[in-house]
């Protein structure tokens, strides 16, 4: 970790690897042609650097200049989410990809009911800060690459299931694989009229990844043994992020 002077005022600290962080911006301008207005915007960045006054985002999303956003980030050395105000002083696109642009950002003094505008702001459009903590325990999340984390987190569709329901049908095409955040379902393989337990998967676990990998119809039946959360992925969105990483 590298840290060196600003030219300005600060003592910016380079991160390597790149501190995780939550952006929300407040969006309030109409959709052309429409009577619309464009939802918040809420999606995982990485802080390249930091300083008391600001820091450097990655993010898959332009933003405008001078765009007011709150930021939650998160700090593996004190296992905490701090809370930030600021504006996008400086936009530009990374010279080796269309994909992702560079923010610089100014930190603004937090005012009383930003706290509260904070929380207006959180849906499940991504994971909130408290599945992130444990989506970042899953066997999927710790078998991709760091550089892939955010783009993973910013696809990943949130599904609640009730214990019983039907999440996987055997012979169905498989479009998509769930990562379990929490709960528990059971495998079954349907064979002449019968159907017979093969595994059960519990919070970490993936379920109906080959299908994905492969393109092959779905080998079994899964059922929710448990109310379970999940994260979705489709195919598309698999493929994707696996040709990037």
């Amino acid at each position: 970790m590298q840290v060196e002077k600003d030219r300005r005022k600060w003592i910016r600290e380079e991160l390597d690897p790149p501190q995780v962080g939550i952006l929300a911006v407040e969006a309030q301008e109409y959709e052309a042609g429409t009577s619309l207005v464009n939802p918040p915007l809420r999606l995982y960045v990485d802080l390249l650097n930091k300083s008391a006054g600001g820091a450097v985002l990655k993010l898959e999303k332009g933003l405008e200049k001078g765009s007011r956003f709150y930021l939650q980030t998160f700090s593996d050395q004190r296992n905490v989410w701090e809370s930030f105000r600021g504006e996008a002083r400086w936009i530009s696109e990374m010279s080796d990809t269309s994909t992702y642009f560079l923010v610089g950002t100014e930190y603004l003094d937090l005012k009383a009911d930003d706290e509260q505008r904070l929380q207006s702001l959180e849906s499940r459009q991504v994971p909130l800060p408290e599945d992130y903590e444990s989506l970042m325990q899953t066997r999927f999340i710790k078998s991709a690459p760091r550089s892939a984390v955010c783009s993973i987190l910013n696809n990943v569709t949130y599904k609640k299931v009730k214990a019983g329901e039907r999440i996987i049908r055997q012979g169905a095409a498989g479009d998509s694989c769930f990562i379990i955040q929490r709960g528990s379902c059971i495998a079954k393989v349907e064979k002449g009229g019968e159907c017979h337990t093969v595994g059960r998967m519990r919070d970490g676990d993936i379920v109906g990844e080959m299908a994905i990998v492969t393109g092959e119809q779905r080998s079994a039946h899964v059922d929710a043994e448990t109310d379970m959360d999940l994260w979705v992925l489709t195919r598309d969105q698999f493929d994707t992020i696996a040709e990037a990483y």
